[in-house]
């Protein structure tokens, strides 16, 4: 990663090819990018004039390109769903106008085509007939699946009342994945689509295939420095998935079935390395960091460790399919060890939900990759007095 130089923010109105820039009248704006739902981008505009106002109305497109002059990335295409103006003439308060859209996840927000849908084919099949009915369909950008049903005519996915959207986050839950969409951008693409920064694309990716990508990159905690500004963690037992069996009955023997997934496993010994021991010597003196040392001995040898606190479950009753039985008993690979953590880094493109991180310099069991769970860029413009510099942001929440 570079140096850093100033901060580089587009805000775009309009469909790709009839695009109308706003940037300079940006007073802020938020991204959350979420690891399941849809994004929500909120940008705030002056409006001395009111022209925003009479605008900037619902359903708009807009497009967002934020990060450094020297590393930038198109982060958002979406929908404006709400408008918010503020008029004044007070010195002190700047007349303005606030708009949130939504990603074109939210396109699929709607009844649906035709309510009561019936769906037949493997999952992937039915997650592309989806997305391809829409009326502005999605192009797909990728769908991995482990092992999933397939369903026929006799045995069909009835969609019911729910929206395209609410079913295809259903089954993302049932066969653990992530179903989202995503700016990016893939060599088979124009050139138009290349020099605008990528496209909006439809993902539905396992857990699995999410955690086997390389993290993005590493970020030390060293206070004071680096661009890791904050960061805190929790260690909460029960908050980890649950080790799971399920309880069925055989529909054509009759007899009790049950499965059990995979026992959580043991802790590592905590211990304090030889540079800790010095570092803690140095800077408290022998006697504190030999009653640390004596403290992790004391912690190492108690019958109640973290990973017994760790939820142990059995669902009786359920439906006997045993594909659905197999998910059940599939642990959330995104917090096995119930460790939720909260930071703040100097704005950077590459931190994106649905990815992971590696943080290192934090006590031994928290240090390692997390799963980015929710990523927050903020940017915020320099006051007119120009007494502050522009600032861009990058809050986060992880989990292990």
């Amino acid at each position: 990663m570079g140096a850093r130089t100033n901060t580089y923010l587009k805000v775009w109105l309009g469909s790709a090819k009839t695009l109308a820039d706003v940037s300079e009248q940006v007073i802020s704006v938020e991204i959350k990018d979420e690891d399941r739902g849809t994004d929500i981008a909120t940008v705030t505009l002056g409006d001395q004039a009111h022209v925003n106002a009479s605008a900037i109305q619902e359903g708009t497109e807009v497009r967002i390109e934020m990060g450094w002059e020297n590393e930038h990335a198109l982060l958002f295409i979406g929908v404006i769903r709400k408008v918010e103006a503020t008029a004044s003439s007070s010195g002190a308060t700047t007349s303005q106008l606030t708009f949130t859209a939504y990603d074109l996840s939210v396109r699929m927000q709607v009844q649906p085509v035709t309510t009561g849908a019936k769906h037949v084919g493997t999952l992937e099949d039915v997650l592309k007939a989806i997305v391809g009915r829409q009326k502005v369909p999605l192009p797909i950008g990728q769908i991995t699946v482990g092992a999933t049903r397939t369903w026929t005519e006799g045995d069909p996915l009835l969609q019911g009342t729910r929206t395209d959207w609410e079913l295809i986050q259903d089954l993302a839950g049932t066969y653990r994945a992530r179903a989202f969409v995503e700016v990016n951008s893939e060599p088979k693409d124009s050139k138009e689509d290349l020099t605008a920064g990528g496209v909006a694309r439809f993902y539905f990716l396992s857990e699995e295939s999410i955690l086997a990508q390389k993290p993005w990159g590493t970020m030390h905690y060293c206070r004071g420095s680096g661009p890791l500004i904050e960061f805190k963690f929790t260690r909460i037992g029960p908050g980890a998935a649950a080790s799971a069996t399920v309880v069925t009955m055989d529909q054509k023997k009759g007899d009790v079935v049950s499965q059990s997934g995979l026992p959580h496993a043991p802790d590592a010994p905590s211990a304090l390395s030889s540079n800790s021991v010095e570092g803690l010597k140095s800077a408290m003196g022998s006697g504190k960091a030999d009653a640390a040392s004596a403290a992790i001995d004391h912690a190492n040898a108690q019958p109640d460790r973290p990973a017994t606190t760790r939820p142990v479950v059995t669902m009786p009753g359920k439906p006997s399919d045993p594909a659905n039985a197999a998910n059940d008993i599939t642990r959330d690979q995104t917090r096995l060890l119930g460790l939720f953590g909260r930071g703040q880094a100097v704005g950077t493109v590459q931190l994106r939900a649905k990815g992971s991180v590696e943080i290192v310099g934090l006590a031994n069991d928290a240090s390692g990759n997390w799963y980015l769970k929710r990523v927050v860029h903020v940017f915020e413009k320099a006051a007119p007095q120009g007494t502050t510099q522009n600032t861009f942001r990058s809050q986060f929440e992880v989990t292990r």
